[in-house]
């Protein structure tokens, strides 16, 4: 995925529920879900990652908890996740956070 979005810039990250397909059968949203799950365990655990499940149905509720929760000022959630994707993309292993 990382490769994929360095090719394709126009891709805009801070509209979770804008999926694009990387290729016929390919669609990121399941890894978009994963990077914003990741990103909600790593500032707040467990118990922030239930907060957002249980106050955001809809896109706009989600946006509004990165912004109150998660991004720092000045912060855009696109530079988040596709930070958070590279990060990923270089490691050779990925801990569950659920387990920290």
């Amino acid at each position: 995925m990382n490769e994929y979005l360095e090719k394709n810039k126009e891709i805009d990250l801070s509209k979770p529920g804008d999926f694009y397909s990387l290729y016929e059968k390919t669609n990121p949203q399941y890894v978009i879900g994963a990077i914003l799950c990741d990103i909600i365990l790593e500032k707040g655990g467990k118990d922030l990652l239930i907060k957002a499940f249980q106050s955001t149905e809809s896109d706009e509720k989600l946006m509004d908890f990165f912004k109150k929760y998660i991004l720092a000022k000045n912060e855009n959630l696109y530079d988040k996740i596709r930070k958070k994707i590279y990060e990923i993309s270089k490691k050779d292993d990925f801990k569950s956070r659920l387990e920290m």
